[in-house]
């Protein structure tokens, strides 16, 4: 039953954002190789329990380790193009960050 609710779930949402800590109780009714795909960056903070008990319930796995200093980052990258931007009709300036789904106007 879990399975076929995942599996319906996953046609409709193709990503699940979720911590290693959550992944156990979330996906407690699956089995072996009952997800297609996990996708994790910072893996090398996670306990290893957290890590095998996912890789055990996926048939395939992209894991990131840690950025390493000096890396381009999301931060900078946005603070890098923060001149570039677009005038709103009221006359404001409006630049890449604040134009951003997550967040701003």
């Amino acid at each position: 039953m879990a399975l076929a609710a995942w599996q319906s779930f996953f046609l409709v949402v193709p990503a699940v954002p979720a911590t290693f800590a959550s992944l156990g109780s979330l996906l407690a009714g699956l089995g072996q190789g009952s997800v297609g795909w996990l996708l994790a960056v910072g893996t090398g903070q996670v306990p290893p329990g957290h890590v095998a008990g996912a890789l055990w319930r996926v048939r395939r796995a992209v894991l990131g380790g840690e950025s390493l200093p000096g890396e381009i980052s999301a931060h900078w990258l946005a603070s890098q193009t923060a001149r570039f931007g677009t005038r709103r009709p009221d006359g404001t300036w409006a630049n890449p960050p604040d134009l951003s789904a997550e967040g701003g106007s």
